[in-house]
């Protein structure tokens, strides 16, 4: 199923941190998150656990909470361009990726 960005919530807006409110969307699917200058994500966004796309690139994340092993529904997550230098282990939890290449 293809993703239509024109349909699709955004929040770009230079947040420098997410509303609180945002991990009561427990049904929430897809995400899109690029483009702003979050440095942190809470420890509830691993509440998020339907969440499937999720773009982070281009902000200043230096680290990710280790719930974040609970989106085990996650198939695409884009983190490039922040400022980390590692994963916590809890992300080996995160099975489901999809990278757009078949292998052999």
């Amino acid at each position: 199923m293809a993703i239509n960005p024109t349909t699709e919530p955004t929040l770009t807006m230079l947040l420098s941190m997410l509303p609180s409110e945002i991990v009561q969307l427990t049904n929430l699917k897809f995400l899109d998150l690029k483009f702003n200058r979050l440095s942190a994500l809470p420890s509830e966004f691993g509440h998020l656990s339907n969440l499937k796309s999720l773009y982070l690139c281009y902000n200043q994340l230096n680290a990710l909470p280790p719930e974040f092993g609970r989106l085990t529904n996650l198939q695409l997550l884009d983190l490039n361009e922040n400022r980390l230098s590692e994963l916590p282990p809890e992300f080996g939890r995160l099975t489901n990726f999809w990278t757009g290449f078949e292998h052999p």
